[in-house]
């Protein structure tokens, strides 16, 4: 059979446009990072199961295959929006098989990775990235694997990027400062001082957030070396000036949901043994002074379970306060007048 040129031509484009111009479908076996800055519990790391689901705490198996990573992102703002009642900004990223894009780490206000193009370079990945204070693109570091590494001045020189690439910006008088980045409250530098310990430097930083992982701390000197730390297990470490901290994310967590007229209105961490009394306490409100219609809906797999429960009859001690289980979703209500 004979194919005109012309049609070869454009068949090899059509080809070149379905690998190059649109966005792989999502597969078990894929591990993605989920950050939603308004819910500090929901910055997790899951991996797709083989049913195509990831395990989304408070919400459940969550279908996550066949689809391109953007459309999951909307199908999670849009879940956990309606969870909360306003929209809340939800953001996801692979965290493994990333070989087709390139990563941008360092002094920026979120860690993100994009699809790599031929025509993707230094200045037109960082045109549009907003940095922490004491960022300087003059001080940009690409790591290319077994590669190397390379500096660059943004400012005075443009770089092709290549995939699987990892961009780090820098600071700003780095020999005068330690550089924090990760779930800290205020990422950034933080003025080394002589004796500075590990700890000090990140309480500098504000200390953690509430999905920091105290047990998953990188330690990067200056000449290169790099050490993984937990500060439960280890005395006081010393840092030095120009020395990088990147604070990991807890991936294991557990929560309940407690939604209603309460000051932390939302996640809130679960413990073992904790009653409705004391989810409503961790969410900073009184249990007297709230209404005493309430529904506890546990979450059994795929299938959800409401239970009403009446507040008043649980301060009297007339019934039990309830034990929560993980993933409870606890709904109150407004005291009558």
């Amino acid at each position: 059979m004979y194919l005109r040129p012309s049609l070869i031509f454009g068949l090899l484009m059509a080809l070149c446009g379905m690998v190059f111009g649109q966005e792989r479908l999502l597969a078990p076996g894929v591990s993605l990072k989920i950050t939603c800055d308004e819910v500090p519990d929901l910055c997790i790391v899951r991996t797709i199961e083989a049913t195509g689901t990831i395990a989304l705490p408070g919400f459940g198996d969550v279908p996550a295959i066949d689809m391109p990573l953007s459309r999951l992102q909307q199908r999670l703002v849009a879940l956990v929006s309606f969870r909360f009642g306003h929209r809340i900004g939800v953001t996801t990223e692979l965290a493994g098989r990333v070989g087709d894009g390139v990563r941008v780490e360092g002094l920026i206000k979120a860690s993100f990775s994009r699809k790599w193009s031929r025509s993707l370079t230094m200045r037109s990945l960082l045109a549009d990235v907003p940095l922490l204070d004491n960022a300087d693109v003059s001080h940009v570091t690409v790591f290319r694997g077994s590669a190397g590494k390379w500096k660059i001045d943004v400012s005075l020189d443009d770089f092709s990027l290549r995939p699987g690439d990892i961009v780090e910006v820098g600071a700003r008088q780095s020999e005068d400062f330690v550089v924090i980045v990760g779930p800290v409250l205020k990422p950034g530098t933080v003025l080394a001082r002589s004796g500075m310990t590990l700890s000090e430097a990140i309480q500098g930083a504000g200390g953690l957030t509430g999905h920091g992982d105290p047990s998953n701390i990188s330690l990067r000197h200056t000449d290169g070396t790099v050490e993984v730390l937990d500060l439960k297990k280890r005395g006081a470490i010393l840092v030095r000036p120009g020395d990088w901290i990147s604070v990991g994310l807890s991936q294991v967590r557990q929560f309940v949901s407690v939604l209603g007229p309460v000051p932390r209105s939302g996640l809130i961490e679960f413990k073992d043994g904790m009653t409705l009394t004391d989810a409503i306490r961790s969410a900073g409100a009184d249990p007297a002074k709230l209404g005493d219609n309430v529904t506890i809906t546990h979450v059994l797999g795929k299938l959800t379970r409401p239970i009403k429960f009446h507040l008043v009859r649980i301060l009297a001690k007339i019934e039990p306060d309830p034990v929560l289980m993980a993933s409870d979703s606890v709904v109150l209500e407004e005291r009558r007048r």
